[in-house]
């Protein structure tokens, strides 16, 4: 049987960087998890040498879930959740 896999979704204004540095990291190494997305709702820039990570950065006026559903709203399971309701 295969393993599934997830994605994580990260919002963050970057307040502690070490936290998320160690964070990003830590699921980087984790089989389980296939992509880390970080939506950066600061002005600071963010890099991570990690391959699986996706850094998608919004304006700083932007809501952190808005910015979220902005984003999920082009994605597959995203779609198919608005067809049940």
């Amino acid at each position: 049987m295969q393993k599934k896999k997830v994605s994580v979704i990260i919002p963050t204004l970057q307040k502690n960087k070490t936290i998320l540095t160690n964070l990003i990291h830590s699921l980087d190494k984790d089989g389980a998890v296939s992509e880390i997305i970080l939506i950066n709702n600061s002005c600071k820039r963010f890099s991570h040498p990690s391959d699986k990570l996706k850094v998608i950065i919004f304006r700083e006026d932007c809501y952190t879930y808005r910015a979220i559903f902005s984003f999920l709203k082009n994605r597959y399971f995203y779609r198919k959740f608005l067809r049940t309701l």
